[in-house]
């Protein structure tokens, strides 16, 4: 199987709705074990870690709107650029996170997998 956009699309499509829904054993299959993912806040935490986190209810993704505006693609690597837009319970608080982002995957295995997610805060 050959890497696509819309095999992309469709991976993408399945995180955001993992992340509203707090499914775990999705985005365990989507996220490569050595996941980077960089909040806007500037804290980086490792899949371990992320998905304990939405594990345990220290953070718990309400609503997410979510803009990819650009794929770019280089064999079996893939950047998406985009916006969002989410609010976010983070410790039993509630946040609003407006942010430009990059996502990196890539395509192992038959299949796209997200290495890398960095946010940084859009005023």
């Amino acid at each position: 199987m050959n890497p696509t956009q819309e095999d992309l699309i469709k991976c993408d499509r399945q995180r955001h709705d993992a992340l509203l829904a707090t499914d775990i054993k999705v985005l365990d299959e989507l996220f490569t074990d050595d996941l980077i993912f960089l909040h806007s806040t500037g804290v980086i935490d490792d899949k371990k870690v992320y998905l304990d986190g939405l594990k345990t209810g220290k953070t718990k993704y309400l609503a997410i709107d979510y803009q990819p505006d650009e794929y770019r693609f280089a064999k079996d690597f893939a950047l998406i650029l985009g916006r969002v837009d989410m609010k976010v319970l983070v410790g039993g608080e509630e946040r609003r996170v407006r942010a430009l982002i990059v996502s990196t995957w890539h395509f192992m295995n038959g299949r796209w997998r997200m290495m890398i997610w960095q946010a940084t805060t859009q005023v």
